[in-house]
């Protein structure tokens, strides 16, 4: 049941019938035109968990909804149904027994709007052999596209009489003006009974899953997903088209690479992926689900001590402007002497270690901290080794590494650390090659990927202050 390029105007369809009907007649008057659009509207305006008899199940209508928009239309993997109102059958003649009206809510928005419902028909009849099928007519509420434009209207302040008034000056064909007064009346009166008909976030059935912390993020073009605050979150975003420093809004300056993407805006709450395991239990659980520690502490202690380092000749050829004609050994004694002066910046209180520089050919690889022989390696051959912000966040993010080894490190509270040392033991730790979303959503990599993250932002925001 395909029906893909009709069914995103469908809803717009019947909403502009609900409009024009009244503006064709002008002998009713609008409480007898009031009470037809509420008729026509129960096809679909039923209260919040309604579900009939016989009726698919709401996650797995969710579920299904989910598939079709991901595989067929695009959505990112992120893309949800949380909540769905209502799954119910508009017309039970023969015939038409495999079609039913779903009312939901998803994590993503349309433009400027915020939490809107959708419905949705799909098919689904198991006594004539029809499976659960989704993926043909789906479009916004209509019911819910009028409750914003009446609290549009009522932030404006608008009322009947200037509504009829506006109505009356538009050019209309002879006649129709005199009903100007009704159609006023009843717009007014359905923008104002609307708020009735939309089912309020909470009010159906949740189908919103539950996910571990994970550490990639998603870019779409315009949108973005990140994790913060113990949720996904989905907020918007700009991409830099020229390499250069910009102002930062608050009178500083940053540098921007170009092609980068620099979210801003309103964030969205969202999901992407089940816990790995429902079986996992205890350590192998709460490396999954503990947030990452607090690192500001770090973060002062670097720009304390490598503030006078990047006033050096030395640490200014951190700037990308310069940082691109630098050769590989050049870059090398830049990155040196970070961590030389910033390596107990991470919390670590043992830096003897010896520090390599040299070309892998693995180009995704920026580094690694190899604890049995102490050696802090970096990959002049990896695409982060040409960004300055990334080849500073490498060597924080595998120095937090060294430190998470380190018994005498204070990385957090005794419960914290002991979790981060569970994860070091042998089969504890996640590899990459074997499951890289538990690889990077695991306690360990998730604490080094902020320590890093965090300390390259604060040194290049100190850099932009000196341009």
């Amino acid at each position: 049941m395909r029906i893909r390029k009709t069914r995103r105007v469908a809803a717009a369809i019947v909403l502009l019938a609900t409009l024009i009907v009244p503006a064709a007649a002008s002998a009713q008057d609008a409480s007898a035109i009031l009470a037809e659009l509420k008729e026509a509207a129960s096809v679909f305006n039923v209260k919040p968990g309604t579900f009939d008899p016989g009726a698919p199940s709401a996650s797995a209508v969710a579920g299904a909804i989910v598939t079709d928009r991901i595989d067929n239309d695009g959505f990112p993997e992120n893309f949800q149904v949380t909540e769905v109102y209502s799954i119910t059958q508009p017309d039970k003649s023969a015939g038409a027994e495999a079609y039913w009206l779903v009312r939901y809510r998803t994590n993503s928005r349309i433009g400027a709007f915020k939490n809107p419902v959708y419905m949705e028909v799909v098919a689904y009849d198991p006594a004539n052999e029809i499976p659960l099928g989704v993926g043909g007519f789906y479009s916004l509420d209509p019911w819910w596209s009028l409750q914003v434009t009446a609290a549009q209207l009522t932030g404006a302040g608008v009322t009947a009489e200037q509504l009829a008034g506006w109505i009356r000056s538009q050019p209309m064909p002879a006649g129709a003006a005199a009903s100007a007064g009704t159609v006023a009346a009843v717009l007014v009166g359905l923008l104002g009974m609307v708020n009735g008909l939309v089912p309020a976030s909470g009010s159906g059935i949740s189908t919103e899953r539950l996910i571990p912390p994970h550490l990639g993020d998603f870019h779409g073009e315009d949108w973005h997903w990140v994790y913060r605050d113990g949720k996904w979150q989905l907020i918007q975003g700009f991409t830099y088209e020229k390499s250069g420093w910009y102002d930062d809004g608050q009178g500083g300056r940053e540098w921007h690479e170009a092609g980068e993407w620099v979210p801003f805006g309103e964030a969205i709450p969202g999901s992407i992926f089940d816990l790995p395991d429902p079986s996992l239990l205890g350590e192998r659980g709460q490396i999954f689900i503990t947030p990452a520690g607090d690192v500001s502490e770090n973060v002062k202690a670097a720009t304390d001590s490598l503030g006078d380092f990047l006033d050096t000749g030395v640490g200014r050829n951190l700037d990308p402007e310069k940082w691109k004609n630098l050769d590989d050994r050049q870059r090398s004694v830049v990155l040196k002497g970070l961590i030389s002066r910033g390596a107990r910046a991470t919390g670590l209180t043992d830096t003897k270690m010896t520090v390599t520089f040299g070309a892998d050919n693995d180009t995704g690889l920026g580094g690694y901290w190899d604890p049995n022989n102490r050696e802090l390696f970096i990959n002049t051959n990896s695409s982060k080794f040409d960004d300055p912000k990334e080849a500073v966040r490498v060597v924080f993010h595998e120095l937090r590494h060294a430190a998470q080894a380190d018994k005498a490190a204070k990385l957090g509270d005794k419960s914290y650390e002991n979790l981060i040392r569970w994860n070091q033991k042998g089969g504890n730790y996640q590899e990459a090659g074997n499951d890289y979303t538990r690889y990077s959503g695991q306690l360990l990599e998730r604490d080094a990927n902020r320590t890093g993250q965090a300390i390259s932002n604060a040194l290049f925001g100190k850099l932009g202050e000196k341009k």
